[in-house]
């Protein structure tokens, strides 16, 4: 018997069978995890909150790959963060909701993320005490998820052209290609959008970050680069991933 233990975040939970669950983590050291909870459709008792979105758990897997499955069965499952807060803010709740369906997408199975994870889970508390202050749940996400991107190869190149490598001055608009991965000079062809001084300032600040805390209290952005940034953001994922439900 393989048992692993994990810090995790649950990014869905699906009905198995007559009283089963298949519940789906992320986790730093295993990245997408699935895993039967059994009885979990008639009893949530054993659990108790700890399979439920937005808290970080700890997870004990009983990993069943190479024994005729590929899920596992999960044994043991404690709350080690709660992030209440975010349940009781309906822009935070719903931004939250979209960085784990990303997430779901993203990050593959049985592979270490671990700058998924600290990005993911430095979101979710920036975001819960974030609560009631200036900075909006959509300003958080967009921070998060152009580091999101770059965490797991998708990152946008912003200082030069991925055509020819020639830098583009950080202080000047550019054309931009999801598909190509990033800025496109007029002289490799331009591209069809096209982002201002303002947002490619961000979009770069929230890339070089050292840290989640560091990306949320350097970066002051507006809601309309806000926008716009998670604008890039859904075209990229849409290049690049299917986006589950």
């Amino acid at each position: 018997m393989t048992i692993f233990d994990a810090d995790a975040l649950l990014v869905r939970s699906v009905p198995y069978g007559e009283s089963d669950l298949v519940a789906t983590f992320v986790t730093a050291e295993e990245g997408k995890v699935a895993a039967i909870v059994r009885g979990g459709r008639k009893s949530t008792k054993r659990f108790g909150g700890a399979l439920e979105p937005l808290h970080t758990v700890r997870v004990r897997i009983d990993d069943k790959r190479g024994r005729g499955g590929d899920l596992g069965v999960l044994r043991e499952a404690q709350l080690v963060k709660i992030r209440g807060r975010v349940a009781t803010d309906l822009d935070a709740l719903d931004c939250a909701g979209t960085a784990l369906r990303w997430a779901r997408s993203l990050i593959p199975a049985r592979t270490a993320e671990e700058l998924a994870w600290a990005t993911l889970t430095g979101f979710l508390d920036a975001l819960d005490e974030g609560i009631g202050t200036e900075i909006s749940p959509r300003m958080l996400l967009a921070v998060t998820a152009i580091r999101l991107l770059g965490d797991v190869g998708y990152g946008l190149e912003l200082e030069r052209c991925v055509g020819c490598q020639k830098p583009c001055p950080e202080g000047r608009a550019a054309y931009l290609d999801v598909r190509r991965g990033g800025l496109v000079c007029t002289a490799c062809g331009g591209a069809r959008r096209r982002i201002d001084t303002e947002v490619r300032k961000a979009a770069l600040l929230a890339q070089r970050a050292s840290s989640m805390p560091d990306a949320f209290h350097e970066l002051v952005i507006s809601e309309r680069t806000a926008k716009v940034l998670l604008e890039l953001v859904h075209e990229t994922l849409a290049a690049h991933v299917d986006l589950e439900p």
